[in-house]
C-alpha cells in the first residue's frame, strides 16, 4: 500500500480555450485550477517552452505562474499528443476525434474508403448531367432578355468647327500610318502628290477632300468650362458630357463638345491618338540617340581627368611643405640603400651595420622591406627569410650564425647576428607584417640559421669558381694547411699536389684565375 501511494502518479491533459484570444490549447491537468482559471508560468514564455513544459506535464512553480481565463472543452487525456491532435482540429473548425468516432460507432457516418468513393462519383454523373440540361432553357432566355439592352440607337453626326492656322501649320508634313501601334516608321508626303492620288483613286475628287481637311482644331485655351476645352490636335483636356472619366483625367475624349456620338467622331480621334504614338517615338528615337552621344562625351571626358590626375598627382600643402621634403629626401636615401642590396661583401655588411645604428632609418627601411612582400604568407619565419634574402647575398651566408657559434674543427671566425641591426631591422619587418611583437627572436632563430647554413652550402656546391683557394704558411713537411675566410670568400683544406692553379679573390667576391704554379715542398 506504502508503494502504491508514492509511486508518482501518470499526469493527465486538457483542452482548453482561452477566453482573450480565442484560442485552443492542450495543458496539463495540474495547471487547470477550476473549470473558468488555469495557472501558466511566467518564464519562460515561449511557444517552443510552454509545449515543451506541458509536454512533460510539469507543475507551476511557487510564486512563478499566472492565471488565465480559460473554458475547459474536454479533460483526462491520457497522452499529451492525443490533446494537441485534438488541439489542432478544434482550431480548423472539425470536431473531435471522440465525437467523429462515436457517430461512426452509431451509424451516423460512415466512413468512406477509395473505391466507395470513387464508385459515388461515378454514380453522380447522370444526375449531374440531367441538372445541366434542365437549366439551359433559362439561360438562353436570359441572354435573350438581355439583347435589347446591348444594341447602341443610331447617332448623327456632329457638326465640327473649322480647322485653325495654328492646327494646319502643325500638319506639315503629312503622315501616314497604316496601324496605330505598329513598328513600321512613318512615311512623309507632301500634300500634293497626297492630293493628286486621292484624286485619281476617289470618285469624288479633291473637292471632298477638301472638305474632309476642315476638320477642327481650336487652340488650347486654359479654362475650367469642359465644353469649349481642346488640345491643339482636338483631343480634349477634360471629359466633356457622356465620358465617365474624372476631369483630373487627360485623355483624348471621343465626346464631342457638342452633338452625338458618331463612327465618324470616334475614327477621328483614333487618328489622334495614331498622330501623338508616332510623334512620341520619333522624339524617343531623337532623345537615345543625344543621349548617347552625351553619355560618350562624359565618358571621354572621365578619361581625360582621370589621366591629368594620374599625370599631375597631388600637390603638398604650403602647411605640410617641411614633412614632405624631411620624407623625399628620407626615402631617397631608402631608395639609394635599396639599389646596393643585396650586400656582397663584408665591407658593405659593415657599413650597414654603422648606418643603421639610427633607430629611425631602421624603421624606414623596415616598412619599405615589409610593402615589398614577395608571398602572401604571413608567417614570421617566412617573412623573416623573405626580407633577409632581399638585405644579403647568398654568397655571404657562410659568415654568420644566430649566436656566432663555431664548429668543432673551424678555424674562421662566425658574427653573430643576433647582435646586429639587420637582425634589428628583419624584426621590424615581421612586426609590421604580423601585427605582434611577442616573442619574434624565438620565432625565427631556428629558421634563420637553418637558412644560412643551408645557403652557404647550397651556393658553395653550385657555384664552385666563386671560391678561391689562397695558401698561408706552407708547412716543409707538405700536410694539408688550415683554412680562412678571407674577404668574405670561404677557404676550403686543400692537399699538397705537384703543380695546380688558384684563384685569387677581388674587390667583388668574384674570383678571378691566376695562372702561377703551386710547388709543393717535399
Amino acid at each position: 500500500m506504502s508503494q502504491s501511494s508514492t509511486k508518482q502518479q501518470k499526469p493527465l491533459w486538457c483542452l482548453v480555450k482561452k477566453v482573450k484570444t480565442g484560442e485552443y490549447d492542450a495543458i496539463p491537468a495540474c495547471w487547470v485550477k477550476s473549470d473558468n482559471e488555469a495557472t501558466y508560468p511566467k518564464e519562460p514564455t515561449g511557444a517552443a517552452a510552454l509545449t515543451r513544459l506541458a509536454r512533460k506535464g510539469r507543475k507551476c512553480e511557487d510564486n512563478n505562474y499566472k492565471i488565465v481565463k480559460i473554458e475547459v472543452i474536454k479533460k483526462n487525456y491520457d497522452r499529451y499528443e492525443d490533446a494537441a491532435a485534438d488541439m489542432i482540429r478544434k482550431q480548423k473548425g472539425k470536431r473531435l476525434a471522440s465525437e467523429s468516432a462515436a457517430e461512426i460507432a452509431d451509424g451516423k457516418r460512415k466512413k468512406f474508403t477509395k473505391p466507395e468513393v470513387a464508385a459515388a462519383i461515378e454514380a453522380a454523373k447522370p444526375k449531374v448531367a440531367a441538372a445541366i440540361e434542365a437549366a439551359k432553357p433559362k439561360v438562353a432566355a436570359a441572354i435573350e432578355a438581355a439583347k435589347p439592352k446591348l444594341i447602341f440607337p443610331k447617332i448623327k453626326a456632329p457638326n465640327l468647327p473649322p480647322r485653325s492656322k495654328l492646327a494646319s501649320r502643325n500638319d506639315k508634313p503629312n503622315v501616314q500610318s497604316e496601324t496605330v501601334g505598329s513598328t513600321e516608321k512613318p512615311r512623309f508626303k507632301s500634300p500634293t502628290n497626297d492630293d493628286s492620288k486621292r484624286s485619281k483613286n476617289d470618285p469624288k475628287g479633291p473637292a471632298a477632300h477638301e472638305n474632309d481637311k476642315k476638320v477642327g482644331h481650336q487652340k488650347f485655351v486654359k479654362t475650367n468650362e469642359p465644353e469649349e476645352v481642346e488640345e491643339a490636335d482636338g483631343s480634349h483636356r477634360t471629359a466633356q458630357p457622356g465620358c465617365e472619366l474624372p476631369p483630373s483625367h487627360y485623355h483624348p475624349c471621343a465626346f464631342p463638345a457638342s452633338g452625338d456620338v458618331s463612327i465618324r467622331t470616334l475614327c477621328q480621334t483614333m487618328c489622334r491618338v495614331s498622330r501623338q504614338i508616332v510623334l512620341l517615338r520619333r522624339n524617343q528615337n531623337v532623345l537615345s540617340l543625344k543621349l548617347e552621344s552625351k553619355f560618350d562625351e562624359c565618358v571621354k571626358e572621365i578619361k581625360d581627368s582621370l589621366a591629368q590626375l594620374t599625370l599631375s598627382g597631388p600637390k603638398p600643402s604650403t602647411r605640410d611643405s617641411k614633412e614632405q621634403e624631411e620624407k623625399l629626401s628620407s626615402d631617397s636615401e631608402t631608395d639609394d640603400l635599396m639599389e646596393q642590396f643585396p650586400l656582397s661583401s663584408s665591407e658593405e655588411v659593415d657599413a650597414f651595420e654603422e648606418k643603421y645604428e639610427c633607430k629611425k632609418l631602421r624603421k624606414e627601411l623596415a616598412q619599405r622591406l615589409a610593402s615589398m612582400k614577395k608571398t602572401d604568407r604571413n608567417s614570421p619565419t617566412m617573412i623573416a627569410r623573405g626580407a633577409l634574402q632581399e638585405i644579403l647575398h647568398p654568397s655571404l651566408a657562410c659568415l654568420f650564425t644566430w649566436k656566432g657559434q663555431e664548429k668543432k674543427g673551424q678555424i674562421q671566425e662566425k658574427r653573430a647576428f643576433e647582435k646586429m641591426n639587420m637582425k634589428k631591422v628583419i624584426v621590424s619587418v615581421v612586426t609590421i607584417r604580423t601585427g605582434s611583437n611577442d616573442d619574434i627572436d624565438g620565432k625565427i632563430k631556428g629558421s634563420i640559421g637553418q637558412w644560412f647554413s643551408q645557403t652557404a652550402l647550397t651556393y658553395e656546391r653550385n657555384n664552385p669558381q666563386r671560391y678561391s683557394i689562397f695558401l698561408k704558411n706552407f708547412g716543409q713537411s707538405g700536410k694539408s694547411e688550415k683554412s680562412e675566410v678571407l674577404s668574405g670568400i670561404f677557404l676550403t683544406r686543400i692537399s699538397s699536389v705537384e703543380k695546380s692553379y688558384c684563384f685569387l679573390p677581388t674587390v667583388t667576391g668574384v674570383a678571378t684565375p691566376s695562372f702561377f704554379p703551386i710547388i709543393s715542398h717535399p
